[in-house]
């Protein structure tokens, strides 16, 4: 699906202490890696720190471009 729709990056966007979650984001992450597509991976608590990931996510687009 990533070639086939173009995708240029990832973000995992993971709950902090979501053990199950985790460990299938380093999966798809070496996965990712494999074949060459950047990942972002963020974890959040609440109260969601809306402008901390906006600040992240705004950086890893401007890095893809």
């Amino acid at each position: 699906m990533i070639k086939e729709f173009r995708v240029e990056g990832v973000v995992f966007l993971t709950r902090k202490f979501c053990d199950p979650y985790l460990f299938d984001n380093s999966v798809l992450e070496q996965a990712l890696r494999q074949i060459g597509v950047p990942s972002l991976r963020l974890e959040y608590e609440y109260p969601l720190a809306k402008a901390s990931i906006k600040t992240r996510v705004e950086a890893f687009i401007e890095m893809l471009r």
